[in-house]
């Protein structure tokens, strides 16, 4: 491994770290939004499980985006998927904390999809990203040469 590969991973980790800290500025934000929201039925279990991880999501597609404009490397691509595996495997992480801990009730089918889907979202998120910036503003762009 040389030092360019060293840096970028140093990188890529030190952006999933910060991009954490973004998740929770935007949640701070979102404070007055929460304030009275309600959430029915197996639908709204669902949306409630995707607005909790709305600050997540937003805070991973901003990353990677930031991640892929300070890149120093021609193929960045890999770097984004290396930053989509970090949240892939803090939402399982998360996805687990938040089934094996005490529920005042059994957790019904649509808490497992809502916590599965927050769980998926944000790398999802990020591979999309990485891959529109790649395409539209990559090292391989007319608007670049």
């Amino acid at each position: 491994m040389d030092r360019r590969a060293a840096r970028n991973g140093l990188v890529v980790v030190g952006a999933w770290y910060v991009s954490g800290i973004l998740a929770f500025l935007i949640a701070a934000l979102l404070i007055p939004v929460n304030t009275g929201m309600l959430f029915h039925g197996a639908a709204g279990t669902v949306a409630m499980w995707l607005w909790l991880g709305f600050p997540g999501s937003l805070a991973a597609a901003l990353t990677v985006v930031a991640l892929l404009w300070l890149m120093d490397t021609e193929k960045s691509l890999p770097w984004a998927g290396g930053l989509a595996v970090l949240y892939l495997c803090a939402g399982v992480f998360t996805a687990y904390r938040h089934l094996t801990r005490g529920w005042h009730r059994p957790p019904v089918m649509p808490d497992y999809i809502g916590i599965a889907t927050q769980a998926v979202i944000p790398p999802a998120l990020c591979l999309i990203a990485g891959v529109w910036w790649t395409r539209h503003f990559g090292p391989h762009h007319e608007a670049n040469r």
